[in-house]
C-alpha cells in the first residue's frame, strides 16, 4: 500500500509539473512587442571544442547580390579549442515581397587570434563554409522561415569570428533570426 502511494504521489506531482510547465512556457505565437524588449540575444557555451548563438529581431535588407561587403545577418565568436568540423545553421523569417527578390548566404569564418592554444590558426586566416554561395530564397514569396546550414571541415583551434553573409537586391529582407555554431573533434 506505501508503495501505491508513493507512485501515485510521483505521477501527480510530474503531472502538475507538466501541466505547469506547458501553461508558463505557452505564448500567443505572434507576439511582435518581443522585439521591442529584446534586439539581439547572443552567448556561448563551454564545450569541449565551442559552441555559440546570436539571434537578432532588427530587419536586415541586403543591399546588393555581394556579400562580403554587407551587414552580416548572424556572427558569433568563440574560442575554438580542438581541430575539426564546425556546422553553422542559421534560421530567420524571410520577406520576398516582389517577383524579382532574392536572398542568398555565405557563411565565413575568419580567425582573430591564437587564444593561447597550441597549433592555433593564423590571424586574418578566413575560411567561406561548404557547399558555398547558397540562395536562400528566389521569387517572390509570403513571410515564411527558411533554414541552411553549412560545414566548415578541419578548422584549427583559435577564436573564430563566424558569419552568416548575406546578399540580394535592396527588397528582400531578413527578420527575426538565429545563427548557431557547433565545433566539433575530429
Amino acid at each position: 500500500m506505501r508503495k501505491r502511494i508513493v507512485f501515485i504521489t510521483i505521477v501527480v506531482t510530474l503531472g502538475v509539473l507538466t501541466v505547469g510547465g506547458a501553461v508558463l512556457g505557452a505564448t500567443d505565437g505572434g507576439d511582435r512587442d518581443r522585439a521591442a524588449r529584446v534586439a539581439r540575444i547572443s552567448g556561448t557555451s563551454r564545450t569541449p571544442c565551442g559552441t555559440g548563438f546570436d539571434t537578432q529581431t532588427f530587419t536586415n535588407i541586403p543591399p546588393d547580390d555581394s556579400t562580403t561587403d554587407n551587414t552580416p545577418a548572424g556572427t558569433v565568436t568563440l574560442k575554438k579549442t580542438c581541430p575539426g568540423a564546425v556546422i553553422g545553421q542559421f534560421t530567420s523569417e524571410v520577406a520576398t515581397p516582389a517577383s524579382g527578390d532574392f536572398l542568398h548566404v555565405d557563411m565565413r569564418a575568419t580567425c582573430v587570434g591564437a587564444a593561447g592554444l597550441a597549433n592555433p590558426c593564423t590571424p586574418g586566416q578566413q575560411v567561406f563554409a561548404s557547399p558555398g554561395h547558397s540562395f536562400f530564397q528566389n521569387g517572390q514569396a509570403a513571410l515564411h522561415t527558411g533554414a541552411i546550414n553549412m560545414a566548415w571541415d578541419g578548422l584549427p583551434r583559435g577564436r573564430w569570428r563566424f558569419e552568416v553573409l548575406p546578399g540580394g537586391n535592396n527588397s528582400a529582407n531578413l527578420q527575426f533570426r538565429s545563427f548557431v555554431v557547433e565545433a566539433f573533434a575530429g
